[in-house]
């Protein structure tokens, strides 16, 4: 397949740098109202997990354009999807936080939402809201290093051909 120039690169890029700031901030927004339900009032924690919800109901496109982009600038690009272990490690850890945020965040969200709404212990509660703030903070790393991957782009050959 022919691939695009380097004006049609940059724009991908570009693209691609705006649509994965969005996500990574959704989730650091995300991350810092989990945080903020850990130890606070049911009332709080309730209202917390609900503006998650507000976010999260466009995360989801927000990743699956992410993904929809490195599709475009795996087969349009020198990049591929395989072709440079760099490219697959993040390929890797986008899948990785894409799934456990529709798998696992859901889940632990709506059984904290769950606890909260039927006066359960504040044990009970505090207890699930960590899990949900670890969970949270294990993707916002994730997302994170799948960024320091993408700018250092270890792994590659270097001039000569030996390793990085």
């Amino acid at each position: 397949m022919k691939k695009i120039g380097r004006t049609g690169t940059k724009t991908l890029w570009i693209a691609h740098a705006a649509i994965v700031a969005v996500w990574t901030g959704s989730v650091a927004a995300m991350l810092a109202l989990a945080v903020s339900a850990v130890g606070a009032p049911s009332v709080v924690a309730l209202a917390a997990w609900r503006s998650m919800d507000a976010i999260d109901a466009f995360v989801p496109f927000v990743s699956l354009g992410t993904a929809l982009l490195g599709v475009v600038y795996g087969v349009w690009t020198p990049w591929g999807f395989v072709r440079h272990r760099w490219v697959a490690v993040k390929w890797v850890l986008a899948l990785g936080v894409m799934f456990t945020g529709a798998i696992v965040i859901d889940r632990l969200k709506g059984e904290c939402v769950r606890l909260a709404a039927s006066g359960a212990s504040a044990t009970s509660i505090d207890g699930a809201a960590r899990v949900l703030a670890l969970a949270v903070a294990g993707q916002l790393v994730a997302l994170l290093i799948a960024l320091a991957i993408s700018h250092l782009k270890p792994w590659r050959a270097k001039r000569g051909g030996s390793p990085a």
